[in-house]
């Protein structure tokens, strides 16, 4: 769900910043390829970030649950920032036009 999630977000901005054709194509390749680098690097961190806390009997080896709850309460806060993007250009619109009918 995550995946696709992503990919809209993507799209989105691609659609909203008038980006077309090799734009896209080039956004799109760069969520991929970061997606795959952070599919590849987070198993290895936490399986070192795990043998790690066994090693130093830290929180008796469960150093890594409390880790990834911050991750994710941090990827929650980070998402609620999200501008919305359709608003923001509906409202340059409305005040271009406004600007145009008050020049009238």
């Amino acid at each position: 769900m995550s995946f696709s999630c992503n990919m809209l977000l993507v799209n989105q901005s691609a659609t909203l910043l008038r980006a077309g054709g090799a734009k896209l194509g080039t956004l799109n390749g760069l969520a991929q390829m970061s997606s795959s680098v952070m599919r590849a690097l987070g198993p290895y961190a936490a399986s070192a970030l795990f043998a790690w806390s066994v090693e130093k009997n830290i929180l008796h080896g469960k150093l890594v649950w409390p880790v990834l709850s911050v991750i994710g309460v941090l990827a929650i806060v980070v998402t609620t920032q999200i501008e919305d993007l359709e608003a923001r250009i509906r409202n340059e619109e409305g005040e271009r036009h406004a600007q145009v009918l008050a020049q009238r």
